[in-house]
């Protein structure tokens, strides 16, 4: 079982969340990024936990109860694209918004064919990142109010 304060550093394992709020995993390596996206969605309702690299998002995945995921595509030990092969290859059915550069709009889109259930491009704005999360995760089955 991974440690999250040991493991990732950055976030206390779940378990202060209201019984009504997601869980979101966030992965992304830039440390600064993503302390302003976890406070952004902190913002809009969920309960956040991060993670620094697709191996480390395995493993925090793993360890804790995750609705969805948004996940950047470079990242050192194991990209974005890595994990979300991963995750589907096992079968695993969560959601994920990918995200990157504008530069990298043709493989996000890929990316959502390739199962992933949406994606952003950087930057984006506090509202395109609520409405595809809301949207994203109201189709799944796991909508919250925002």
């Amino acid at each position: 079982m991974v440690n999250a304060e040991v493991s990732i550093g950055r976030e206390a394992p779940r378990g202060q969340a209201r019984p009504d709020q997601l869980t979101l995993l966030l992965v992304d390596d830039d440390q600064a990024l993503a302390e302003v996206l976890r406070l952004a969605l902190n913002s809009l309702g969920y309960d956040v936990v991060l993670a620094a690299n697709g191996q480390e998002g395995l493993a925090v995945f793993a360890a804790y109860n995750v609705d969805g995921i948004v996940l950047d595509i470079h990242m050192p030990m194991m990209g974005g694209r890595a994990m979300l092969d991963k995750l589907r290859r096992l079968g695993n059915p969560t959601p994920v918004l990918m995200m990157s550069g504008g530069s990298d709009e043709l493989t996000l889109r890929q990316l959502v064919k390739e199962g992933a259930q949406g994606f952003l491009t950087k930057p984006f704005s506090l509202l395109e990142l609520r409405e595809l999360c809301a949207r994203v995760f109201e189709q799944h089955g796991v909508g919250v109010s925002i």
